[in-house]
């Protein structure tokens, strides 16, 4: 299972599993007479007397403690019948029909729930509450038990309407032009929609020849490596015939695993039919060349939104205080902001504060001869353009902190190589170091507590891939808190 249908699951599953946490407390209302009044917001003494008759349940008869969890089944079969926890219809439907569907769910659940409770009380020969007690207990959960679906279905809709947005989601490209690549770029967002579909790579009397497509060929089949290379490529899909294009098919895979590109190689080796179109993943090879393991992703991706959010928040003062400085020496703007090379190529803006005269970027051409380092990277350790004060910031890294935006906003990670501007990333002379744009960049990593003013470019590449290649959660904390340490002594950057 992929990371996009692992958290399908986990959503779908956790409608259920507060369906039946809300459901817990309606059969104990019918059953056993635990009423919730109608001003048990504003009663002390009624929650008391509530949670004392909720405690006594302690001396329910096996039969009873038997019919709480089939009465839980009855109302997930109900529900998954009437389509409550199918994924499409959550985030997809029309909010008038989603609506008139949690009604006429609610309904049919209560109807069949009603009938078995009555069937299991006659059967038991037990009292029945009062029928004034029944409506106001089913009037109660029926309203919160709406009001929690409408409120958390508009919430991941509001979410997933973020992460789909065509900037977020996973650019692909399908390798060979055929039949069967055609069906599939058909299918490949669906259910939900997961890909942007940038092109074909193939060769070129083979898209001439194909005249039901409608995206552009983007290059040859011996053009692939410069292609990704230089553009923004998420994942590559390839649907070349295996017995005429072996040999092609692992060149292809050799390149995609310098660079660190994901690709996916079709399974269906014998050109069937796919058979699974709700699951179009499990139709491939996934060759994740990374070694990425999605639950670790997610928690290095957890670590940094908490670890950000309390930043931001504690360190408000540190903001301000060095805003009103930079105003101070060199009045506005306060932030440097720079388009940067992300993860598999994607374009951000990263925040820094501002630690250089203003228009620092149109000096830098006049300034290149004087580069103190060999490769991409320019570096000159008294770059007449850092002011004052900027020294002083960057000395301490206290003008990186603004990056922790960035960390919140999902463009850049805690700890991971650092992001490169433009001009860097267009001198890149070797393919195996772009393999360092299949993470995300960090605030700080291996390079910057390992002596990064000492440090030439080449080793800083090694450091990064060194990283990637042997990346756990438990490195981040170490790298963290040497980053701690480095700054502490006031080795940032000259």
């Amino acid at each position: 299972m992929n990371q996009i249908d692992l958290k399908i699951s986990i959503i779908e599953n956790a409608f259920k599993w507060i369906d039946s946490a809300l459901l817990t407390f309606l059969p104990l209302v019918i059953i056993y007479k635990l009423t919730i009044p109608g001003n048990l917001l504003w009663s002390l003494g009624t929650t008391q007397t509530f949670l004392s008759d909720f405690v006594q349940l302690r001396g329910l008869s096996l039969s009873q403690w038997i019919m709480l969890p089939l009465s839980i089944w009855l109302w997930n079969a109900v529900l998954t019948a009437m389509g409550m926890y199918q994924y499409s219809i959550i985030v997809e439907e029309e909010w008038k029909n989603f609506s008139l569907r949690i009604i006429l769910s609610i309904t049919v659940g209560l109807v069949f729930l009603f009938l078995f409770l009555s069937i299991f009380n006659l059967l038991l020969n037990t009292g029945s509450p009062a029928v004034q007690d029944i409506l106001i207990s089913l009037g109660t959960w029926t309203s919160i038990f709406f009001i929690y679906r409408i409120t958390g279905t508009a919430i991941l809709r509001f979410n997933r309407n973020i992460w789909q947005q065509e900037d977020l989601l996973s650019h692909a490209l399908i390798i060979g032009l055929n039949e069967r690549s055609l069906a599939f770029a058909e299918q490949m967002n669906f259910p939900i929609k997961k890909y942007v579909l940038i092109g074909y790579v193939d060769d070129d009397s083979r898209y001439t020849a194909m005249k039901n497509h409608n995206m552009p060929l983007l290059c040859s089949l011996a053009g692939i490596e410069e292609y990704i290379s230089k553009n923004r490529v998420d994942m590559l899909f390839i649907m070349l015939p295996l017995r005429g294009f072996y040999d092609t098919i692992a060149e292809i895979l050799k390149k995609c695993k310098i660079q660190g590109v994901e690709a996916r190689l079709v399974n269906n080796f014998f050109d069937l039919p796919f058979i699974q179109p709700d699951r179009i993943e499990e139709n491939f090879l996934d060759c994740d060349f990374n070694k990425k393991f999605s639950l670790q992703y997610d928690l290095k991706r957890l670590i940094d939104l908490i670890l950000s959010f309390f930043g931001l928040l504690l360190l408000s003062p540190l903001f301000a205080l060095i805003t009103l400085a930079v105003y101070i020496d060199d009045g506005w703007p306060v932030l440097f902001v720079q388009e940067r090379v992300g993860l598999n190529k994607r374009m951000f803006k990263m925040l820094k504060f501002r630690t250089m005269v203003k228009g620092a970027e149109q000096r830098l051409a006049k300034l290149e001869f004087l580069n103190e380092v060999q490769g991409a990277a320019f570096k000159l350790t008294n770059d007449p353009r850092v002011t004052k004060l900027g020294k002083s910031l960057r000395k301490t890294s206290l003008d990186e902190l603004p990056q922790l935006v960035n960390v919140f906003a999902g463009t850049m990670s805690l700890v991971g190589p650092r992001p490169l501007p433009i001009r860097d990333f267009e001198r890149f002379y070797k393919n195996r170091h772009r393999k360092r744009f299949s993470v995300k960049p960090g605030i700080t990593g291996l390079w910057q507590v390992s002596g990064r003013s000492e440090v030439d470019f080449e080793e800083w590449m090694i450091l990064d891939l060194q990283y990637i290649d042997n990346w756990k959660v438990c490195d981040d904390f170490e790298i963290l808190f040497k980053t701690v340490v480095e700054v502490a002594r006031c080795r940032g950057a000259k």
